[in-house]
């Protein structure tokens, strides 16, 4: 039997080796023809492409000639980035921009052919000797071990074809250096600037925020300051930190402003800034503390004028260091600073006006209790207030406002009458009665002159007068006769009610007692007789004794005098009727006396 030629060595799949040319010119029944297979080539390096859209200006779009996604994706990065550094200047907003950027960088790097290698393949260029020896672990040892086995073939079956060659890898075009350096121009100055953006951004925050710590913001403010729209748009939440800082700050740099004018509203700011999600520094609680402590010295100080809103005032801001200041949540416990304040606001007891003190002895008994560190006040008030009671009284007297002075006498008696000055508040109310009565009776003695005072009519009594009793002289007062007044001794008259024993209310003149009667020839030629009765000056009278306002006497003087003098002067109109028939003696100063004598010695 002739023999076979030779089998022809058989090409298995994943050889690697391309069909020679007579291969694949042979033709024959049992011989598959094959094409050569075109070798594929990029329009674009996939890393040019992503790295010119991490741009965020769709050049990468632009690259692989897709200027609509292009021209989209820098529309909505456009957008974006205006919504970060306005509306959205937040974290998770800043991770929405991060995704986007990285989603618009890998998906340009995909568009341009860009894939990732895939578990198990070969590598581009390696041999299938490479990929043999690589052994794998059958997931199914017995199934693999039986699959190994060499199947028999039958003998009539046709030679197997051999597997197509594989496809080429895709070759990268000639210019993939300048495609990758534009893009790298491209993208490299955004990255920059937003890199050093941030970075310098961060260096500003954490300058201002330690200058905020240390309570500069002065300082933190200046460096804030220096934060631009670039920063913005680099870290927008990191600016939107900023803005909450310089907000905290400027109410620090309020509140020290307003201490100085006004230091309980700058301790309110001073709170507002402590409840400020962006407050840093920790001294505010104590500052706080401060200006409520100096205020109230302040005050307490203005307090010990008899000042009673100052005292209330006073003692209110130390209640509110008491309250807030407990040394709780790891403050500092300020109650020793009150009681330093209060020290020295009770150390300045008795001051040296005695009213002024016993307002604030008064105020302070009537305190209510608070149950705190300040109720001790109170136990000043016995040591201090008796004297200021009897001091003020004193002054009050001296002032000439006994009212308001035999108050302070009576209170003394009435909460402390066991002490040592309850005899000088008893001897201090007679005295203010006394200048009250007097006070009155000049009231009513007022105004009299000519006249008759109101006195006449409503005595009063001032119990300092010397009683209308012995022989006198008894001093008095007249009125009613102001003439009569005049010619009376000096040593029968009082200036005063102080120095009165008696008040003489005198009516109106009446004719007395008849002396004499006279004729008088009168008319031409003195042809004609009148004549003429003298009477005595008869005055009702009414006299009251000072110190009791009672009427001791009620009567009338007789004030005589010489009668039928030479001529008598007369006046008459136009037809001489003569004169008068009845006429009043002539009186002298020793008539006048001799009238009054009685009343003033009785």
């Amino acid at each position: 039997m002739p023999s076979e030629p030779p089998a022809e060595p058989e090409r298995t799949a994943g050889s690697g080796q391309q069909p020679t040319e007579p291969d694949i010119l042979a033709s024959g029944p049992d011989r598959p023809v094959f094409e050569l297979a075109p070798v594929p080539v990029r329009a674009r390096d996939p890393y040019a492409v992503g790295l010119a859209n991490a741009s965020l200006l769709g050049i990468g779009y632009g690259m692989l000639r897709r200027p609509r996604i292009a021209l989209g994706t820098a529309g909505v990065s456009v957008i974006l980035v205006i919504l970060l550094a306005t509306a959205g200047r937040n974290a998770w907003f800043q991770a929405v921009v991060l995704a986007w950027w990285i989603g618009v960088t890998v998906h340009g790097w995909y568009l341009a052919g860009g894939r990732l290698p895939r578990r198990g393949a070969a590598a581009p260029g390696a041999s299938p000797q490479a990929t043999e020896s690589q052994p794998t672990e059958p997931a199914q040892p017995a199934v693999a071990a039986h699959a190994a086995e060499p199947q028999p073939e039958p003998a009539d079956a046709p030679p197997t074809p051999p597997p197509p060659p594989p496809a080429a890898p895709p070759v990268l075009p000639a210019n993939v250096r300048r495609d990758r350096l534009v893009a790298l121009l491209v993208a490299a100055p955004v990255l920059l600037a937003c890199t050093s953006l941030r970075l310098d951004a961060s260096r500003i925050e954490d300058n201002a925020a330690d200058a905020h710590r240390a309570g500069e913001c002065d300082q933190a403010v200046s460096d804030l300051d220096g934060l631009w729209f670039g920063h913005r748009l680099a870290d927008a939440p990191l600016t939107a930190r900023a803005e909450d800082s310089t907000e905290a700050c400027e109410l620090l740099l309020k509140a020290e402003e307003e201490s100085g004018r006004h230091r309980v509203r700058g301790a309110r700011t001073l709170q507002e800034y402590a409840k400020h999600p962006a407050a840093l520094w920790k001294g505010a609680d104590d500052r706080r503390a401060d200006l409520f402590l100096a205020e109230a010295g302040d005050k307490l100080e203005a307090g010990l004028t008899g000042d009673t809103t100052a005292l209330s005032a006073g003692f209110g801001h130390l209640g509110t260091v008491l309250d807030e200041f407990t040394g709780e949540n790891g403050g500092k416990d300020r109650g020793g600073d009150v009681d330093e304040v209060l020290d020295g606001f009770l150390g300045a007891l008795p001051t040296d006006d005695a009213c002024q003190t016993e307002k604030v002895t008064d105020w302070l008994a009537q305190r209510e209790s608070g149950d705190d560190a300040l109720d001790r006040a109170a136990d000043v008030v016995p040591e201090v207030a008796p004297a200021a009671l009897v001091g003020c009284g004193d002054a009050l007297m001296a002032d000439g406002t006994w009212e308001e002075a035999r108050a302070q006498y009576r209170q003394l008696l009435d909460e402390y009458p066991d002490h040592e000055l309850a005899g000088a508040s008893e001897d201090g109310i007679e005295r203010a009665d006394l200048a009250i009565q007097l006070d009155n009776v000049r009231g009513l003695l007022s105004g009299g002159g000519g006249g008759k005072p109101e006195y006449c009519d409503n005595p009063a009594p001032y119990r300092g007068a010397k009683p209308y009793r012995g022989g006198g002289p008894h001093r008095a007062m007249l009125y009613g006769q102001n003439k009569h007044r005049s010619k009376l001794p000096s040593s029968w008259k009082a200036k005063d009610a102080k120095d009165a024993v008696v008040v003489i209310c005198a009516g109106e003149t009446d004719y007395g007692a008849t002396v004499a009667t006279c004729p008088y020839e009168y008319g031409p030629g003195n042809s004609k007789i009148q004549n003429v009765s003298f009477k005595n000056r008869r005055i009702p009278v009414r006299v009251y004794e000072l110190r009791t306002g009672k009427l001791v006497e009620k009567t009338s003087v007789e004030i005589g005098g010489s009668s039928c003098p030479a001529l008598l002067p007369y006046t008459y109109y136009d037809v001489d009727t003569g004169p008068p028939s009845v006429a009043y003696v002539t009186s002298s100063k020793s008539d006048v006396r001799a009238g009054y004598e009685s009343l003033i010695h009785p």
